[in-house]
């Protein structure tokens, strides 16, 4: 079981070993970036203090589906959250964070839209 502080301090040492990420401030709560784009975040809601992750939409659905320590995250379909008193292995945390910044670094991302061709 993690205290408050060692949850910050484990989630910010796996996020801050990655190339290109950055601590800031999110609503109060900590969020680590890449590329200006969130990939996790940790801080206290409603008596929580909570770990969320963008994960791939499938694994999403999986592990909320078959681990009862982690809930959908309501403000983005492909995160979930662990109460940072749940975590038992910060190894399985360090694998979430490195798929959430796996699918947000800037590289070989799909376009949001796709651009339109002009015919002449």
């Amino acid at each position: 079981m993690a205290s408050v502080r060692m949850a910050l301090r484990m989630t910010r040492e796996i996020c801050l070993s990655l190339p290109g990420a950055v601590e800031a401030d999110h609503f109060s709560e900590s969020c680590f970036r890449v590329a200006k784009r969130i990939f996790a975040s940790c801080g206290e809601k409603d008596g929580v203090y909570r770990l969320v992750f963008q994960l791939e939409p499938e694994h999403a659905r999986q592990l909320v589906a078959s681990d009862a320590r982690f809930g959908p995250y309501a403000r983005q379909k492909d995160c979930v959250w662990i109460d940072a008193a749940d975590v038992q292995d910060w190894d399985e945390v360090r694998a979430l964070v490195l798929e959430s910044y796996r699918l947000n670094e800037p590289g070989d991302r799909l376009p949001k839209k796709t651009p339109r061709v002009r015919r002449s």
